[in-house]
């Protein structure tokens, strides 16, 4: 209290609660001040792991047929990985979408890199599902484009 009996401001509960507000206010224009000077504010896309699964896909268009007005192709994708990464894997579960007719379609043969084989039009995308032994998953995907260019 002052020599008149009274307390400052800065004594008072409301005064507090404004001095915690400036200061936090200002830390957190400084953090935001130095990380876009410092260009750390622009994420980049993580670098991809040398040793993660990834999907290829391969796609060849089909004879024409008569019962579709779309140029259908036979679409192959498979688990591509490190050998001993692959040898590590128990089973791969593909998510497909909705148009496919099925929710998933699971594979559990490394020999041929869990390889799925379908036919298929359009643009779609192709998700997995890794299951590795010791209960490690992986998810990865890949956007599939069948429409002619």
């Amino acid at each position: 209290m002052n020599a008149e009996g009274q307390q400052g401001f800065w004594t008072t509960l409301p005064g507090v609660l404004t001095a915690i507000a400036a200061l936090l206010t200002a830390v957190v224009g400084l953090v935001a001040a130095v990380t876009q000077w410092s260009g750390r504010g622009e994420e980049s896309p993580p670098a991809p792991d040398p040793g993660a699964a990834s999907l290829t896909v391969q796609a060849a268009l089909l004879a024409p047929s008569e019962r579709t007005e779309f140029k259908t192709h036979q679409v192959t994708a498979r688990v591509t990985a490190p050998p001993q990464l692959l040898s590590k894997i128990e089973r791969v579960t593909y998510l497909l979408p909705p148009s496919f007719g099925s929710d998933s379609v699971t594979r559990s043969s490394a020999d041929d890199g869990f390889a799925l084989r379908m036919a298929a039009s359009g643009s779609f995308l192709l998700q997995a599902k890794v299951y590795f032994a010791g209960g490690r998953v992986q998810d990865v995907s890949r956007q599939i484009d069948l429409t002619p260019p």
